[in-house]
């Protein structure tokens, strides 16, 4: 909570940002996370009605930064006019700062061990959900501009999906039952998955080269793509996190290399099954009539 006086406020901290909206010319200001005499900077009057939007006549748009936003109606009286980040992003924030400070105080080997787990993984949750928010406003660009996929690389986008929901069952049901039998079974997945999203990139090309697709449909089936293999990274960081803290010797990259060179029995067998379970290849065009 910053305190100043008005002279010291006037006189220094604000006049770069004076400058920036009157003379630059800025179109957006972000308010900081701090509060400022008692309000936080998204939701105070004084800072954005008073000073920001009637002395310096900004019209422009005022949004927060990641998770700065505290309220609704306040915020919006005092002309907010974004909140930027998402509802995960909060949580994550407030359970970090919350596990941070928990660590500092004496834990039995259960309690440090479950708050190891939870700072590990903590921010691989709060990633699925930014990639879960860039595939919704993908879908929302495709049916805002009336954009289809040919049946075809409809059909392969349908099978990745169903392997990266069935991943991410995995990592979130295991984390949540500390099964370390099930968290075994996310790495297969996931490099499964990241096979499939290189096939289907180059697939996609080949039917740009060919006509069957085009431009437009490029961009938005290589961002589904790509959110997608994130998704199944951050499964396999959870998953892994959950295996290497059971065995007390935590190195993300190092167990995954060792994994990915040994690929025992096990991991082979779970891998020849989801490879049977998510074939590409299964796509049989529909007969016309006139064909029948």
């Amino acid at each position: 909570d910053v305190e100043c006086s008005e002279r010291a406020l006037r006189e220094i901290y604000l006049p770069a940002f004076k400058a920036a909206v009157q003379e630059g010319g800025a179109l957006t200001v972000m308010a900081a996370y701090n509060k400022f005499r008692g309000e936080f900077c998204a939701e105070n009057n004084y800072l954005v009605r008073k000073i920001l939007r009637n002395e310096w006549g900004f019209d422009g748009v005022y949004v927060t930064d990641w998770g700065a936003a505290h309220s609704t109606i306040p915020s919006m009286e005092a002309g907010l006019d974004m909140e930027m980040g998402t509802l995960i992003d909060k949580y994550e924030d407030k359970l970090g700062t919350y596990l941070m400070q928990m660590s500092t105080h004496e834990m039995n080997g259960s309690q440090a061990k479950q708050v190891s787990k939870f700072l590990h993984t903590v921010s691989d949750f709060e990633r699925l959900g930014d990639h879960a928010v860039n595939i919704s406003e993908v879908a929302a660009e495709l049916n805002e501009k009336k954009i289809a996929f040919s049946d075809e690389a409809q059909y392969e986008l349908d099978v990745l999906e169903n392997a990266v929901k069935e991943c991410v069952s995995l990592a979130v049901d295991a984390f949540c039952a500390d099964d370390l039998e099930m968290a075994a079974k996310v790495e297969p997945l996931r490099e499964l998955i990241g096979i499939l999203c290189d096939e289907l990139k180059l697939r996609h090309i080949a039917r740009l080269r060919t006509g069957k697709c085009e431009m437009k449909q490029g961009f938005a089936f290589n961002d589904l793509l790509t959110n997608l293999e994130r998704i199944a990274a951050h499964c396999s960081n959870i998953a892994v996190a959950m295996i290497e803290l059971e065995a007390a010797d935590f190195d993300t990259h190092e167990y995954l290399k060792s994994v990915r060179e040994l690929k025992n029995d096990t991991y082979m067998a779970y891998f020849d099954e989801y490879e049977r379970k998510y074939d590409i290849n299964g796509y049989r065009k529909k007969k016309t009539k006139a064909q029948k």
